[in-house]
């Protein structure tokens, strides 16, 4: 967990008058006075000790809290027993001087020496001369280091501020000859005490530009800063618009750590050219991968609404509209997002999955936030995000691996049945029916009307996969009491259907991948397309669509989810042979001859007991073959699909119905008509893509006797001869006469 920071830090560098730094070069080391005996047991050379920073002025009182760092800038430890300290003003006049007892320096480590009783001296002061030096000067002054009688560093400073100590430029190597300008040294940003600014102990910060510190203490050992890089910090969730609380104490925001940093030197800020908020702390503030950090107005859960432990407390607001948020490190931008709205009262959550400083630009994998947080707002702070259900462009989730959509092109997916025009009301219980081509994923299909115009689309995130051969209904509602008892839905949409007139397109990417079109439909039932005739191209043709005929549900018709009945169509020109399409075989003139016909039954009522006759000469398919009196109106066509094959030599028996009980007993009977023989003064004809085939008249009929063809007469011409037809005279099934489906008698 991190402490709380509340320091701002930025970069600028002290100017005041010209400073001046002394060094004494004595080769033989502790051989002098300088004030006192020679007491100095290191051999110490010029610059071997170099004073990096001071503090001479505390805020408040200053006594018991100033302080000031050597740095050992040799290979080996040094001995610091008997080093005589002294300050002075910046003349040297009314020096004071203290005589180190007890303590040593590593190499390149850094010690702090303070103006207090040792019994009382803070964490940050390794040495305590108590009162020896007296006050540091505020106005300015000069520290001085001497071993025996030669100066080994000396440092005149300028003016200081309250409660900011000045530190030689971290940027510059720490050296006696260097830090004697004292433009080289800038106040710090760093807070090590309470209204205290410094870095005793640690390297410094630069006095220019934004490079971050280089060192901290862990555990009383200085090691080097973890620094993070592009992609280890991401800022993953943010809350601008607080409802439960003011935005002055509620709002906050998260980021998600991918790598094992330190946030020492982390800067915050809704612009990248000037940092609101800085990480400043003397100790390290590591952070672990796969944690959450939470950065507040506020870290009283009684003022913010309840969050949970706040890690870092900032200052700035956060815009609700148009806003910006930024993390940087030594000037190098981290992480960036900016967001066009927020939600009242709600988070504004990136996708669980996509925590990455790339994929976080992106506003669609943003979502607000849905878990309950604290008071009542809604959140995850701290915490993994609730997931959005997205997924990157062309990506989806597959048991929580991100994988490639397996994306569907036209003829993958074919719409095969639609239900337009529910019984009572529309609302809740229209649906349509996709057939699956080719195993592919869904995510992000697109659905409408016509004209591309996207009324709704399936999500991303999961992968959304569908196999070949399935069939998928996509449903205004999953409510079995609201959809008309659906037995199946596989993806609840919002959206309507035309009842007329109207249209529906699935698409991918804005690419219409089917699309179908329809002039009506029919209350209660389906619109399904003949399951042979499964093609993106087929299902254009309205012709190869039927209503459909099975309950469902509540008692409306239809097949939603599974193969529809046949329409009994084909294509143009062709025809099913078990199953196999084929070309038609269509008879031409000569090939078909009308050879009897039962007008006026007696046995029978007209309705069931009429029938005619047809001879065939040749191995031809009567698919759409048309009949009824008018050849510019035909009454009845026989139907597509199967192939309606049938032999030469043929007699084919047409029939009102085809149940003997009812028709009079008719013998097999091969094709069924639904219009009426009249009586007299009438003809009939059979015909083909509106060309007559065979045509015949009759003036009158007998009762209870159909009207035969001599067999001599048996074609298309004489058969137009009326004296070439007569009564007849055998008998079949419950009485009435004719030889329905076998050769005429001759007549007489």
């Amino acid at each position: 967990m991190l402490t709380r920071f509340t320091n701002l830090r930025s970069s600028f560098r002290l100017i005041g008058p010209l400073s001046v730094l002394i060094v004494g070069i004595l080769a033989g080391g502790c051989s002098g006075g300088g004030g006192g005996d020679d007491q100095c047991k290191a051999s110490l050379l010029a610059g071997d000790l170099v004073i990096t920073e001071i503090m001479a002025n505390p805020d408040g009182t200053d006594e018991g809290k100033e302080w000031f760092e050597l740095y050992n800038t040799t290979a080996a430890a040094i001995d610091l027993s008997g080093v005589k300290i002294e300050a002075a003003k910046t003349d040297g006049s009314t020096p004071k001087f203290h005589l180190i007892g007890v303590a040593s320096i590593d190499p390149g480590q850094y010690l702090v020496l303070g103006g207090v009783l040792e019994v009382v001296k803070p964490d940050y002061v390794d040495y305590a001369y108590a009162a020896d030096l007296g006050g540091m000067y505020n106005s300015g002054g000069q520290l001085s280091v001497y071993c025996g009688a030669a100066l080994i560093d000396r440092v005149i400073y300028t003016e200081m501020n309250d409660g900011v100590a000045n530190g030689f430029d971290g940027q510059l190597d720490p050296e006696s000859i260097a830090n004697d300008n004292f433009d080289d040294w800038c106040e710090s940003k760093i807070e090590y005490d309470t209204d205290a600014l410094g870095t005793p102990g640690t390297a410094n910060e630069a006095c220019e530009g934004d490079l971050p510190p280089t060192s901290c203490k862990e555990n009383d050992q200085v090691r080097d800063v973890v620094a993070p890089l592009v992609g280890d910090l991401v800022i993953s969730e943010f809350m601008p618009n607080p409802d439960l609380v003011d935005d002055a104490v509620g709002e906050w925001f998260e980021i998600y750590v991918a790598r094992d940093v330190d946030l020492n030197g982390l800067q915050i800020g809704k612009s990248a050219d000037g940092w609101e908020k800085q990480v400043a702390s003397l100790e390290c503030v590591p952070v672990t991968a796969g944690s959450y950090l939470l950065f507040a107005r506020s870290d009283d859960p009684t003022e913010n609404g309840g969050l949970p432990a706040v890690d870092l407390v900032f200052g700035f607001t956060l815009a609700n509209t148009s806003g910006v948020l930024n993390l940087g490190y030594g000037g190098l931008l981290l992480d960036g997002i900016t967001y066009s709205s927020s939600h009242t009262g709600a988070s504004t959550a990136l996708e669980a999955s996509l925590t990455d400083p790339v994929q976080n630009d992106n506003e669609d994998y943003w979502c607000a936030g849905s878990a309950v947080y604290g008071n009542g707002d809604l959140g995850t702070p701290g915490a993994e995000n609730t997931s959005c259900g997205i997924s990157p462009d062309g990506k989806c989730y597959d048991a929580g691996v991100l994988v490639d959509v397996r994306k569907p092109v036209a003829g993958d997916l074919v719409i095969t049945e639609f239900m337009a025009n529910p019984t009572s009301t529309d609302t809740g219980k229209e649906w349509f029916e996709v057939y699956v081509a080719t195993d592919v994923d869904l995510n992000l299909l697109q659905i409408g009307k016509t004209g591309g115009e996207v009324l709704a689309q399936l999500p991303s995130g999961d992968c959304l996969p569908v196999t070949a051969g399935s069939y998928i209904v996509l449903a205004a509602s999953d409510d079995q009491l609201v959809n008309g008892g659906l037995p199946q839905v596989d993806f609840p949409l919002d959206f309507s259907l035309g009842n007329s007139d109207s249209g529906i397109f699935i698409g991918y990417e804005d690419l219409v991948l089917d699309q179908i079109t329809y002039t009506s439909s029919a209350s209660g039932a389906s619109t399904a397309l003949d399951p042979r005739l499964s093609d993106q191209d087929q299902n254009d043709n309205q012709g190869y669509w039927c209503e459909a005929k099975d309950a469902y549900g509540d008692g409306d018709l239809g097949t939603p989810g599974g193969a529809n009945p046949s329409c009994n169509v084909a294509p143009e020109g062709q025809c099913y042979d078990n199953d196999v399409l084929r070309d038609l075989v269509l008879p031409t003139g000569e090939q078909l001859v009308i050879t009897e016909f039962m007008a006026n039954p007696d046995a029978a009522g007209d309705e069931f007991g009429e029938w005619f006759e047809v001879y065939v000469s040749a191995d031809v398919d009567l698919n759409l073959l048309q009949m009824g009196d008018d050849p510019l109106n035909p009454d009845f066509r026989l139907p597509g699909g199967d192939c309606l094959r049938v032999s030469s030599g043929s007699y084919l028996v047409f029939a009102r119905s085809a149940v003997a009980d009812d028709n009079g007993n008719l013998p097999a009977v091969d094709f069924v008509f639904d219009f009426g023989l009249t009586n007299s003064s009438s003809s009939l004809f059979v015909g083909m893509n509106d060309s007559v085939l065979d045509q015949i008249s009759w003036e009158s009929t007998a009762v209870g006797k159909a009207t035969s063809l001599d067999p001599d007469s048996q074609t298309t011409i004489a058969n137009d001869e009326l004296l070439n037809w007569c009564p007849a005279v055998d008998t079949y099934g419950d009485g009435d006469f004719g030889t329905p489906g076998v050769v005429n008698p001759d007549c007489l």
